[in-house]
């Protein structure tokens, strides 16, 4: 049989489409390849000192300096690798300084710690927490270098008062994400016009939110707020977290409070009030370890979805590597998160 007639018998009994028709089908075929989505994770406190240094150096010791920066997020680089963009809350600083701030817990970790975050596949962190000026601006200033030189990017926390506040842009697939941090708890010292700090949560954060909208697709805000080891939000968060998503937001990732709390769908956008605990070397083995990393999937200009995937922060004592659980330990946090959540 000729290719010809082959072609023509092949058709017999299909109702073909008009031809109008066949073009419109492939425009949209065409339409939906090209409405790239990407997944946006969150996860919680990462803190590489205090007690870190002492489980870096163990490890160094035993296996090598190299798998010693592996370690920490050995168990999860996989969920982060195989997200477009990730974030976690970098309460501490990364310093050699010894200026230390009068306060109760003062966190430091050594400057080449941020090549943990690089073996994660973090892309940016929250600088806006009250431990990231623990050993003063020279301390800040050497976090920043030291994340700068392992092209980690920040938010949240600058060098001065326009680089703390700034809206800090990744694209992935053609669509701009932007990043703003708050410190509702730790807002001071706030960065000045020329001074390193924090960025707080003041009455100009609502017009930087609008503005920072204009300007990217999807608006993530990572803001450290509420109550440490409160299982729920207090009622401000409730209302400032709705006035974010409100006001332009399309993600909100709360930290402070060490525990996870619930989350909320509101307005077409997602409210994760506390992700809890993470890489947290400020706690030997604290007696709530359940976190959870959140993803976000986004098209262009809309939250599509999100999932979340529990896990234990601490294996054991001293250790800060968290972990991925057997499936009915997932389910007793994703029950908690449920029982918790708006």
């Amino acid at each position: 049989m000729n290719r010809r007639k082959f072609l023509s018998s092949s058709l017999k009994g299909i109702a073909t489409l008009p031809f109008t028709n066949l073009i419109e089908a492939k425009e949209e075929r065409i339409e939906k390849r090209n409405e790239e989505r990407i997944i946006i994770s969150g996860a919680g406190d990462v803190t590489l000192g205090f007690n870190f240094p002492y489980m870096f150096n163990k490890i160094s010791e035993l296996n090598g300096v190299d798998n010693a920066y592996e370690y920490p997020f050995l168990n999860v680089r996989n969920v982060f690798e195989n997200s477009d963009l990730s974030l976690v809350n970098l309460e501490g600083a990364l310093t050699n300084s010894d200026k230390i701030r009068p306060k109760k817990f003062n966190f430091k970790g050594d400057p080449s710690y941020a090549r943990c975050l690089n073996e994660g596949n973090i892309d940016i962190v929250n600088l806006a927490n009250n431990h990231f000026m623990d050993y003063s601006e020279e301390g800040a200033l050497e976090t920043i270098g030291s994340l700068n030189s392992h092209n980690v990017k920040y938010c949240g926390g600058g060098t001065n008062e326009n680089d703390s506040s700034s809206l800090k842009v990744i694209n992935r697939k053609g669509i701009n994400v932007g990043f703003l941090g708050f410190a509702q708890v730790g807002r001071y010292p706030p960065a000045g016009k020329s001074s390193a700090g924090t960025n707080p949560f003041d009455n100009n954060l609502w017009d930087k939110i609008e503005n920072s909208k204009d300007n990217c697709d999807i608006l993530v805000v990572s803001c450290h707020w509420g109550i440490e080891r409160n299982s729920y939000p207090e009622k401000y968060q409730i209302r400032d977290a709705r006035k974010f998503i409100d006001s332009g937001a399309d993600i909100v990732f709360g930290h402070h409070p060490h525990v996870i709390q619930g989350i909320e769908k509101y307005n077409g956008g997602i409210i994760f009030y506390s992700l809890g605990n993470f890489i947290f070397g400020g706690n030997s083995f604290p007696s709530d370890r359940d976190s959870f990393i959140a993803q976000v999937e986004c098209s262009k200009n809309k939250v599509e979805s999100y999932n979340i995937i529990p896990v234990i922060t601490h294996p054991s004592s001293m250790v800060f590597q968290p972990y991925i659980p057997l499936p009915e330990n997932q389910d007793k946090i994703t029950d908690k998160i449920k029982m918790r959540s708006m």
